[in-house]
């Protein structure tokens, strides 16, 4: 399903894959789900390169992610599956409904809206397809269901997908009308936003636990002072009422 021209040009090619390698660094863990950059650059890989690009980048990213986390062997196997899987559907989905993006017959449909669509459509069902490989995979291992999967992790995030997804649309038409610099300039500022969004969920998480220390340490005290209470009302029960 591959040809030598979904490698061109190269420095779109190397582009995507730092975009794909440093987003999934900058990753955040929201309710059991991480939020990434890479997931951007993997359907802009799928729309603007090809199936072949797409599904190397994508194991590239977890691979990367798999080791720094030192995950057991059945979590690389689940990662470097669905990291297989979903970026293969999507390129096939943009060469079924586009053609070849690299064909100068094809340039007036990536240049238009209906590219602009095709990139967000694909991107909304090839995140449905990667939650649902995870979540199937968590069925499985840890028994929780799949509707409950849906309703309490797949629905809150949708509204924040659907943003991400026309931010993907945007920044393929971006590409293929004004060139390599304007998507240059976007993924920067997308990965600093990133950092910015990741700092200030750390930070967030910090101050939860400092509260719950805080609640924690006050109950201690409080329990002090009632078993101290407590004691000198078992020496002399006048003294105690």
């Amino acid at each position: 399903l591959s040809n030598a021209e979904e490698w061109h040009p190269l420095m779109l090619v190397g582009l995507l894959l730092a975009l794909a390698l440093v987003g999934q660094r900058l990753s955040v863990t929201i309710r059991d789900q991480q939020l990434t950059a890479a997931f951007v650059a993997l359907v802009l890989a799928m729309s603007l390169l090809g199936p072949a690009p797409a599904v190397a980048f994508g194991i590239a990213a977890m691979i990367l992610t798999s080791s720094l986390r030192r995950l057991p062997p059945a979590l690389w196997l689940n990662n470097l599956s669905t990291f297989a899987v979903f970026p293969l559907v999507g390129g096939m989905m943009v060469r079924a409904l586009i053609g070849d993006v690299h064909d100068p017959r094809n340039h007036h449909l990536t240049q238009s809206v209906t590219f602009a669509l095709v990139v967000f459509a694909v991107f909304i069902l090839t995140n449905a397809l990667n939650f649902a490989l995870v979540a199937l995979d968590i069925h499985v291992t840890e028994g929780r269901s799949l509707a409950g999967q849906v309703r309490d992790l797949f629905v809150p995030m949708l509204p924040g997908q659907i943003a991400t997804g026309a931010l993907a649309a945007i920044l393929a038409v971006a590409y293929t009308n004004l060139g390599l610099p304007v998507l240059f300039g976007s993924i920067l500022v997308l990965l600093i936003f990133q950092y910015l969004m990741r700092a200030l969920l750390r930070s967030e998480d910090r101050a939860d636990q400092l509260e719950a220390r805080s609640v924690h340490l006050a109950s201690l005290q409080l329990g002090v002072l009632t078993t101290l209470v407590e004691t000198l009302a078992l020496r002399d029960r006048t003294t105690a009422r």
